[in-house]
């Protein structure tokens, strides 16, 4: 088995743990009498999951969009808008690109369109320190 297949069960067991231990403890508390304390804390804890896995998600897409969508794809995809060592924008064939860090612990930057707000391609950022 692959590491990719092991990281998938590995994360499957986790987010799919936590609720289920804590949703039959809440039923639990619930008969033997101690109110719907435990089952609102099922509910809060349930919510914060979705929130942890939809937030992961989107930093793995981030993170393949960066390994994907990089200078060199750029390049071959709009070959027309590299000139002179130089990037255009494929949809303004403006010249003013920038670049800004994404944040969310990616350590990706966004190459930007300064006109139109395009977004070009991605490229990493360097190593954090530790």
């Amino acid at each position: 088995m692959n590491n990719a297949k092991i990281r998938i069960i590995l994360r499957i067991a986790m987010y799919a743990a936590i609720p289920i231990i804590c949703a039959v403890w809440g039923v639990r508390s619930m008969l033997e009498g101690k109110g719907p304390g435990g089952l609102l804390g099922t509910l809060w804890t349930a919510g914060i999951m979705v929130w942890l896995w939809r937030t992961h998600e989107k930093l793995y897409a981030t993170k393949k969009l960066g390994k994907e969508r990089n200078f060199d794809w750029y390049r071959a995809t709009y070959s027309s808008h590299f000139h002179n060592g130089r990037v255009t924008c494929h949809k303004c064939g403006g010249d003013r690109i920038h670049s800004r860090s994404l944040l969310r612990h990616t350590f990706t930057r966004e190459h930007f369109c300064t006109q139109c707000g395009e977004t070009l391609y991605y490229s990493p950022e360097a190593s954090p320190t530790v």
